[in-house]
């Protein structure tokens, strides 16, 4: 793990996160400049999105971001089933995933696998940690909202796999849903936790979630990686004026 990227996992408990979603390999280093200038926090290379399918094309753009920022980099490979309909669906297997999570831990800060990939999660933590990198382990419900039984079932599972922080993402429908997502994962003391209520009815807990626990919330750059996302420079201005950092 960097300096870098310790210093902004730090900030946690202080502040929430900006990481700005980079959805496709179009005028790429054109958006990581755009992230650094419109103050992210970390990157998120949304690799499933990418319209090729080419192991050595993905590791070379991920080594030339590397080059380009020094803000922490979450690599994201998404399984079909968990991608949602804003991004084109990629047909990478679980074995091809593990073995590019692999090669991109060296040059990333940090991973983001679903709870559901069993054939390769507890292997890639153990991956991740060993070279003291961080492990998000995520959820995505692109239908309905998770209920209050399911979410603690999934937080019990990322406890065991020993995850650093969980995330969790469902489909507003409407208001009483979302402020009861919110209520509950605002009693998830013990871990750090994402919680996002996607589509236009959640919209505003990509803004307040931090008031009820949720450390990170996700920017786009140009198009949307899921429903409801904010352009990161409108995100970044309304924090500061909510949060005064």
């Amino acid at each position: 793990m960097n300096k870098t990227e310790s210093k902004i996992f730090e900030k946690i408990s202080h502040r929430p996160l900006v990481v700005a979603s980079i959805p496709d390999e179009k005028k790429i280093l054109n958006m990581v400049q755009k992230a650094n200038q419109t103050g992210a926090d970390l990157l998120e290379l949304r690799l499933d999105a990418f319209a090729f399918k080419n192991k050595e094309k993905l590791f070379g753009i991920a080594q030339e971001i590397r080059k380009k920022t020094s803000l922490p980099i979450i690599a994201t490979l998404r399984s079909p089933k968990e991608q949602g309909r804003q991004v084109l669906k990629s047909d990478w297997n679980d074995d091809e995933r593990k073995e590019i999570y692999e090669k991109l831990l060296p040059i990333v800060d940090c991973i983001d696998i679903e709870l559901s990939s069993n054939s390769i999660n507890q292997a890639l933590i153990k991956h991740a940690h060993k070279l003291q990198k961080k492990v998000i382990l995520s959820y995505h419900d692109f239908h309905s909202m998770p209920q209050e039984k399911e979410i603690l079932l999934l937080v019990k599972k990322f406890k065991q796999l020993s995850g650093d922080i969980f995330k969790i993402a469902g489909l507003a429908n409407s208001w009483e849903e979302t402020i009861r997502f919110l209520y509950t994962c605002s009693r998830l003391n013990s871990i750090n936790r994402i919680f996002i209520a996607m589509g236009e009815i959640g919209k505003f807990s990509r803004i307040a979630g931090f008031c009820f626990g949720s450390c990170l919330t996700y920017g786009s750059l140009s198009q949307k990686t899921a429903p409801g996302q904010i352009p990161i420079a409108t995100l970044s201005r309304q924090l500061k004026m909510l949060y005064s950092f």
